[in-house]
């Protein structure tokens, strides 16, 4: 992983209304999976009267070719998820992203380093989380993993990637990884 980028969105008219389901697959390349995904109401560790629910929508994607891409998305999402709800009790959801997946970040590379001379091989991961409220989304993603918007009628685009060959190619190419959806 590298950089985090965050960004937020909000004041939505009626609101936003998360519908959301996860599933990854394998697909007709690979032997193993290196997906990982998680889509749920994360708790809320402080007494706020009035504070709506809030969702993570979080895909991490192994990076092809190396030997533990199942491993590193799996231990990113397992830190996202934990630690997620430590920093929303006293952060704003852009930063309690930013920290969550830098302490993501650092586990994996700590690992790396410390198991450099092993011969299980070097591990790395893209991800893409998004927080939703009634009112608000707020979402960071490192690597080329992608979060939309969907809509009615509209579908939009709300990360950019973080790769080589985005920097290469022309923004009217792309593929998705992941998706929000959502009423507004």
């Amino acid at each position: 992983m590298s950089a985090v980028e965050c960004s937020a969105r909000g004041g939505y008219g009626g609101g936003l209304h998360p519908h959301y389901s996860a599933r990854t697959d394998v697909g007709r390349v690979r032997e193993i999976n290196e997906d990982r995904v998680f889509a749920g109401e994360l708790p809320l560790l402080t007494e706020q009267s009035g504070a709506s629910a809030r969702h993570l929508l979080a895909v991490a994607d192994g990076v092809g070719g190396l030997e533990r891409g199942e491993w590193a998305s799996e231990k990113a999402l397992t830190v996202v998820t934990a630690e997620l709800p430590l920093h929303l009790a006293s952060h704003e959801p852009r930063e309690a992203l930013r920290l969550a997946l830098e302490a993501a970040n650092d586990l994996i590379w700590r690992r790396e380093r410390s198991e450099a001379e092993s011969p299980l091989g070097p591990a790395a991961t893209t991800v893409v989380a998004v927080i939703v409220d009634a009112m608000r989304l707020w979402w960071a993603n490192v690597g080329d993993s992608r979060a939309y918007l969907i809509g009615e009628d509209h579908v939009e685009r709300l990360t950019r990637d973080h790769s080589w060959v985005a920097s290469c190619v022309p923004r009217t190419w792309s593929c998705s990884v992941a998706m929000v959806c959502t009423d507004w």
